[in-house]
């Protein structure tokens, strides 16, 4: 692996748009405090760090990810103000760890297919500390934070109903996808590439021909970072000594699994994260990590898919099969709407523009706080997730029979009979119909 790069290979075009930065990561530490001073210079050690197996031979997955570890023993200033900050927080690790059990055997899993040092799997400690519903204040989202244009750029869904930049499986493929199209950028130099998923390839380049052009050697150490970027890999780098040698840092790490296997199932009308969790007879937090996509507590309409464990992959496909009495459905009101939120919203100003309440607002987006986020979305109409049962429909102008029964997903044949109709009857303006 190489830490130089011809200066040609900056200046040509991007491989990627510029609007690929990942910008605004929700960091797991404060970026404050012992900052290297102009003229300080970072260094990369050629001696690796004792490494011993006590206080990990039981974590099996955090021993094999400790045997793939490949990034430089790169240490500076910034690697040993967050290897104090574990030191004096030892239970930080650990509970961020532990949040990791049902996506890092998969991420680590994927890393080694391709390739990836192992300190990859690792990097959802900084950026979301595994929690799938994390949001920086630049609305960058998901374990690995992506922001709104790289997840459209790599075919990550964002709407009312799902955000993919929260599933475990499509947003860690996406985030390899792109950095695998950086690190060949980069020429194989992790630690540039690393800079560059934090910061933007474009500005990364930029500051590398620069660094050039004025004499320097263009590698991360000599480049003149932003301070988020800079205290980004450092992070990294202080989490995998840690791994690599917690004794020495006075921190117990948990036994992390070498597997969590979880299945996806089909389903129609959707099901709500409350009925899933009872239904497998675990915790409702469970179901909300593996089905983190879902804008709402429930999948949403139409065909989707809902994630749940291995074990109860037969006891679920049993409940949907048998208990469709409890089986979620989302009518989607032809009136729904979400509102975008702008700077300087409140919910008092949204509720008073739109004619609503606030109270109103809280309960069809449950969770919502009150500190919003510009780009944040907001339902302010019916949430669309009912509990099934009998209901009337006011026939409209244009509406049919064919259309109304694909509409709420039942056979013409059955909407008939439920309303003492036959296929060719006339509908009129006004008529109720009964959905079942």
């Amino acid at each position: 692996m190489t830490n130089s790069l011809p200066t040609n290979n900056y200046l040509k075009a991007a491989a990627l748009t510029s609007f690929l930065a990942i910008g605004g990561c929700a960091t797991m530490l404060p970026t404050d405090g012992v900052i290297p001073q102009s003229g300080e210079r970072e260094t990369e050690s050629q001696l690796s760090p004792v490494v011993t197996m006590k206080g990990i031979e039981k974590a099996d997955l955090l021993n094999q990810i400790k045997r793939n570890f490949e990034l430089p023993n790169y240490q500076s200033n910034l690697v040993t103000k967050y290897e104090n900050w574990y030191r004096t927080h030892p239970t930080a690790l650990p509970k961020i760890l532990t949040k990791a059990e049902w996506s890092i055997p998969w991420i680590f899993n994927e890393i080694t297919k391709i390739g990836f040092p192992a300190e990859i799997a690792l990097l959802p400690v900084i950026e979301s500390g595994y929690d799938p519903s994390v949001r920086s204040r630049q609305n960058a989202q998901g374990l690995w934070q992506l922001i709104k244009n790289t997840g459209k750029h790599y075919g990550l869904n964002q709407n009312q109903w799902i955000d993919e930049r929260r599933d475990i499986e499509k947003s860690t493929k996406a985030a390899l996808t792109y950095l695998s199209e950086l690190n060949e950028i980069f020429n194989g130099d992790w630690m540039l590439t690393l800079a560059a998923y934090n910061s933007g390839q474009g500005r990364i380049k930029r500051q590398i021909a620069e660094n050039i052009n004025s004499g320097g050697s263009g590698h991360y150490k000599d480049l003149a970072l932003i301070t988020e970027t800079r205290h980004f890999v450092p992070k990294l780098i202080a989490v995998r000594n840690i791994i690599r040698n917690p004794e020495h840092y006075g921190v117990v790490l948990p036994t992390v699994p070498t597997q969590r296997n979880f299945v996806t199932v089909p389903v129609v009308n959707g099901v709500s994260h409350k009925a899933i969790a009872k239904t497998c007879n675990i915790d409702q937090t469970t179901i909300k990590i593996l089905n983190a996509a879902h804008q709402r507590a429930g999948a949403p309409p139409g065909r989707q898919i809902v994630r749940i464990p291995e074990t109860c992959d037969n006891r679920f496909r049993h409940f949907i099969k048998d208990h469709s009495e409890h089986i979620v459905e989302h009518r989607q009101n032809n009136n729904t709407s979400a509102y975008i939120v702008k700077k300087g919203d409140s919910l008092w100003s949204i509720a008073r523009r739109n004619k609503t309440t606030i109270s109103s607002i809280l309960q069809k987006n449950p969770g919502l706080k009150e500190s919003l986020q510009p780009g944040q979305s907001i339902v302010l109409t019916d949430s669309g997730i009912k509990i099934k049962k009998n209901r009337t429909y006011t026939i409209k102008s244009g509406d049919t029979l064919s259309q109304l029964a694909k509409r709420f997903q039942v056979k013409q044949t059955e909407l008939a009979k439920w309303n003492n109709m036959n296929l060719n009857s006339i509908l009129t303006l006004g008529q109720k119909l009964l959905i079942r």
